[in-house]
């Protein structure tokens, strides 16, 4: 915009961003083909979002923690990859000054005793309830290989165990947030099955399933692909699943010829050999990776943790 000075010179009028809101890490977006400028909060850690000024259409995103990938017994039972947290897109018109306590979910854990869920992350606040579940941890055994244990629901299910005790990858879903509200949408996908011999399930991811570790495809035990935000004008994937596992032979050394699956895109951990799990990455949510033929564990392999959550708010201000 353009004013004349009192010397009759024309000057190009500075925009000076309004504060309508507080809280969390404030970045910009100008959206090129309409010139509309985007202000936006990010939390990674909890937090409030207070707003000061009603009169905005808040858009966000809410992602919950990944769950972890399960424990590997060798010449057993697999682990499988971790689910993806819940993925929750939405709107919502706020007319007054009101505010919203923001909690981030962190990943779950793997460990000796087998993985657990995700935890999840939540916007809660005056007309709006959102918690999106943590993703579910992926089946397989503990280290004493004394307990199978089952891929667990959550997010989105975690992948089946495979081995001689193999478990189903979780196809439920737990019951998602999103209370009372109308523009809302709530991503999460089944685990796959490790109903095979040495042959892990992939985690669920958001935008789809993981993949079972049989029959032996090209993408046998890959975590399930999460979702596409342009909330910041770049891509960003989110909700990815933890890739699973499978061995080459049946037979001692078992690690010859083993495959891993990846990883969902979206921060899934891919499975691992020869490694310890690797994590599924921060701030996406992404499932855990299994792993096998561990150096640091021999004969025993412990999955990756999952990824921790992330909310982003935006609303337009130009």
């Amino acid at each position: 915009m353009a004013a004349t000075s009192l010397l009759g010179i024309v000057q190009r009028q500075k925009f000076i961003r309004p504060t309508i809101a507080t809280g969390g890490t404030i970045t910009y977006y100008t959206d090129t083909s309409t010139n509309e400028l985007y202000q936006i909060h990010t939390f990674t850690v909890g937090g409030n979002f207070a707003v000061t000024t009603g009169g905005i259409m808040m858009e966000y995103l809410v992602v919950g923690g990944g769950g972890g990938a399960g424990y590997t017994y060798t010449g057993s039972t697999f682990g499988g990859g971790g689910g993806a947290g819940s993925v929750i897109v939405g709107s919502k018109y706020i007319y007054t000054a009101t505010t919203y306590t923001v909690s981030i979910g962190g990943g779950g854990a793997s460990a000796s005793s087998g993985g657990s869920n995700g935890n999840s992350t939540s916007i809660i606040g005056t007309g709006l309830a959102l918690n999106a579940a943590g993703g579910g941890a992926g089946g397989g055994t503990n280290s004493t290989q004394s307990t199978t244990i089952q891929a667990n629901s959550g997010g989105s299910g975690g992948g089946g165990g495979g081995g001689y005790n193999a478990t189903d990858g979780n196809p439920t879903p737990l019951n998602l947030g999103g209370l009372g509200i109308s523009d809302v949408e709530i991503y999460a996908n089944a685990g796959g099955d490790g109903r095979a011999k040495f042959r892990s399930g992939g985690g669920g991811g958001a935008g789809s399933a993981g993949q079972p570790g049989y029959p032996i495809t090209p993408t046998s035990s890959w975590g399930g692909d999460g979702i596409n935000c342009l909330f910041t004008g770049t891509s960003y994937w989110v909700g990815g699943g933890g890739g699973g596992v499978q061995v080459g032979t049946i037979s001692s050394p078992y690690i010859a010829g083993a495959t891993a699956g990846q990883g969902g895109q979206g921060g899934g951990g891919p499975g691992g050999i020869g490694v310890v799990g690797i994590a599924g990455t921060l701030r996406t949510g992404g499932g855990g990776g299994a792993a096998f033929g561990s150096p640091a564990v021999p004969g025993n392999s412990p999955g990756g943790a999952g990824g921790g959550g992330i909310v982003m708010i935006r609303y337009r201000i130009r």
